[in-house]
């Protein structure tokens, strides 16, 4: 009897190859619009890593994207469980985004990058 599957979290990204791109920086192309949620009692378990590192080996073989190379998220300074999580797998603050996504909010602009 199989045992019952539970969902721990999802992510969502897009991958968008781009020539352009990859005559610039020798990427494929690059991964945008990246969501990302674990559920409450599967926090702190590695799911969120997890994930994140399954999304990067899907693009990386289905689309040729190495998103470990040059990847961008936006993630919301009251997320601070986020941020360390981001921070610890390489993720480094650009940028602080006043008004992100809407006013009174403010988001950090984070890449992760072989060339940070």
């Amino acid at each position: 009897d199989p045992k019952p599957r539970t969902t721990a979290g999802y992510i969502i990204c897009f991958a968008n190859p781009s020539r352009k791109r990859r005559r610039r920086s020798g990427c494929n192309g690059y991964v945008e619009n990246f969501w990302l949620a674990t559920f409450r009692n599967y926090r702190r378990m590695g799911v969120a890593k997890s994930l994140i590192l399954q999304a990067r080996d899907v693009a990386l073989r289905d689309f040729g994207i190495d998103i470990a190379r040059e990847h961008r998220l936006h993630v919301m300074t009251v997320n601070e469980s986020a941020i360390r999580l981001y921070q610890r797998m390489g993720f480094r603050v650009h940028a602080v985004k006043k008004n992100y996504p809407n006013k009174p909010y403010q988001a950090l602009r984070m890449i992760w990058s072989d060339t940070v």
